[in-house]
């Protein structure tokens, strides 16, 4: 996983001069003028609609412990931005996230016509709600980064015409740091992710990577966790069914360390007016936060080098 780090060359997108940004899409950058002249572009939200159903023009991708819920609560707290209708029998989380596009839907998903499809998810972000929401809809899923076909799928039921209109923010944090936080987070909730490994879930970080690994070839492997953090071939797939100018990519100490910084140039990105004063983003998962029960060990926080050098040989 190590090796995708080449992308942090690549980030912050906001941060731009008048060369061309290094890096593996640099021949798809552009200069400080033209990037301010997508920024200054305006959007109807309710022109995103049709039949009742309305889509989002704020996508943040990703990935998954990079940071996704807190910008998510930063724009809908601040920027009266909303999420998806929740159906009955759902969780409340299903508001951020819908799971419409990405591997846990994509096998029903292929099978729709692009117009069932897109009728199914803009039938969540009805039209009646752009009242209380000015500047529209967003979605949140954070498997939406690395699912194979979401771009594909989503590209293909778009209507031809929405499809410059839309705007996607990954947010991307070093990848053995993302991988331990994602340990922590299944500890302090005591779930496992990975069904092969589930009883090295409670023991040690060590062992759970150790598990992962040995199992990474067989059929319950728990790739889902060692993927995660290939970040140059998931934003590949996304900057070739979109636009890249429609594409901010964020990097997570970058932004917990800039927030300031970082508020301006997201709002700027999504085209929403400047807030008044600052609005830090929330730090819902923080360490000291992630668990009320005191009876759970504290989050793991450091890891032996050659459990990272064993990720950096996949």
């Amino acid at each position: 996983m190590m090796r995708s780090l080449r992308w942090l060359c690549w980030l912050p997108l906001a941060v731009v001069s008048a060369e061309p940004v290094a890096g593996p899409l640099a021949e798809n950058e552009w200069s400080e003028n033209e990037l301010n002249d997508v920024l200054g572009q305006n959007v109807s939200h309710a022109s995103l609609c049709r039949e009742g159903g309305c889509w989002p023009a704020t996508w943040i991708l990703g990935g998954q412990k990079c940071g996704t819920t807190s910008v998510w609560s930063w724009l809908t707290r601040n920027h009266n931005v909303c999420g998806a209708v929740v159906p009955p029998k759902k969780p409340a989380w299903f508001e951020k996230e819908t799971h419409f596009w990405d591997s846990d839907w994509v096998s029903h998903v292929s099978h729709l016509a692009p117009a069932d499809a897109a009728r199914q998810f803009t039938a969540l972000y009805p039209a009646s709600k752009l009242k209380e929401c000015p500047n529209g809809f967003h979605e949140a899923t954070p498997a939406n980064i690395r699912s194979a076909e979401a771009p594909r799928l989503l590209r293909a039921a778009l209507p031809a015409p929405f499809r410059s209109e839309l705007r996607f923010i990954a947010v991307l944090r070093e990848p053995i740091a993302r991988d331990l936080s994602a340990y922590n987070h299944q500890t302090q909730l005591g779930v496992s992710w990975c069904s092969a490994c589930r009883n090295a879930t409670y023991a040690t970080y060590e062992t759970y990577a150790r598990c992962r690994l040995e199992t990474k070839t067989t059929k319950t492997s728990c790739m889902q966790g060692l993927d995660v953090g290939f970040y140059e071939a998931q934003l590949r797939r996304w900057a070739t069914a979109f636009s890249r100018r429609q594409i901010l990519v964020l990097e997570f100490g970058w932004l917990i360390a800039n927030e300031a910084d970082a508020g301006r140039r997201i709002a700027a990105f999504l085209r929403f007016p400047a807030l008044r004063a600052a609005a830090t983003f929330p730090h819902s998962n923080a360490a000291v936060n992630i668990s009320r029960d005191n009876s759970k060990a504290p989050p793991h926080v450091t890891i032996r080098c050659h459990d990272a050098a064993g990720d950096v040989d996949l």
